[in-house]
C-alpha cells in the first residue's frame, strides 16, 4: 500500500480541486448535473477527449495519456525521483480534464 500513497493522494487532492472548480469555476446557468458530468469529464483526464472524436486537441490527449504512464512511475520504483515524476504525471492526465472542461465551456 505504501507504493500507492502518491498516486492516491494525488488523485484525492486532484478531485477535491475539480470539485471546487466545478462549484465556483463553471458559470452559474449550470445545473448541478451538469457540475457533476463535469467533474467527471476532468477526473477522466483526456478520456473524454479520446472517445468524443475531437481532433483539434491531439497534442492535450498525447499529454495526458504519457501522464498516466508517468504516474505508474511511483508504484512500480518507490523513491524520491519517482514521486516527483508520478505527481508530474497525475498533472498532466488531471490537467488535460481540467483544460478540455474550459476550452469546451468556451466554446459553447
Amino acid at each position: 500500500m505504501k507504493r500507492w500513497r502518491v498516486v492516491g493522494t494525488g488523485a484525492v487532492v486532484a478531485g477535491l480541486f475539480a470539485a471546487g472548480f466545478c462549484l465556483f469555476g463553471i458559470p452559474d446557468a449550470a445545473r448541478p448535473l451538469d457540475r457533476i458530468c463535469w467533474w467527471a469529464i476532468i477526473m477522466a483526464g483526456p478520456v473524454y477527449v479520446t472517445g468524443s472524436g475531437l481532433n483539434l486537441f491531439c497534442g492535450l490527449m498525447a499529454a495526458g495519456w504519457i501522464g498516466l504512464l508517468m504516474a505508474a512511475a511511483h508504484p512500480v520504483r518507490p523513491g524520491p525521483w519517482t514521486s516527483a515524476v508520478s505527481i508530474a504525471g497525475l498533472t498532466l492526465w488531471f490537467g488535460t480534464g481540467w483544460l478540455t472542461t474550459v476550452i469546451y465551456i468556451w466554446i459553447t
